[in-house]
């Protein structure tokens, strides 16, 4: 079988071009995780103010500063505290404020990596 000679010029050709599609991908990995990193702190200040006013509108506060204030009296009823905490406690709020943060770290996490990718050559010509 024959070896057929390639350009002297094809490897340089492809291998730039393969770094410019790497940095046209970089680019809009930025732009889209740039957009959902300022959505979700948008979000996370709502969602951290939702919280702030829901623990003072639910009685859980109350019941948390009765803990400190009246030890002999929680030490009688701890059973009905216990579940007056965990009755009044803001459980989908602060999965709210959860998924808010790991939305915040996962584009972080992203942004950083196409800040690596952009500033550091992948294929060396």
């Amino acid at each position: 079988m024959e070896m057929r000679k390639t350009p002297e010029g094809l490897r340089t050709l492809i291998l730039s071009s393969i770094k410019a599609a790497e940095y046209r991908r970089a680019r809009l990995y930025l732009l889209i995780s740039g957009v959902t990193l300022s959505v979700s702190v948008i979000g996370l200040v709502f969602a951290i103010k939702y919280l702030i006013q829901t623990l003072y509108a639910s009685e859980f506060y109350s019941y948390v500063t009765l803990i400190y204030s009246d030890k002999d009296m929680v030490l009688g009823f701890w059973k009905d505290i216990l579940l007056s905490l965990a009755e009044s406690f803001p459980v989908f709020v602060i999965v709210a404020v959860l998924v808010s943060i790991l939305v915040f770290l996962a584009s972080m996490q992203v942004i950083v990596e196409n800040f690596k990718m952009a500033l550091t050559p992948r294929l060396s010509i």
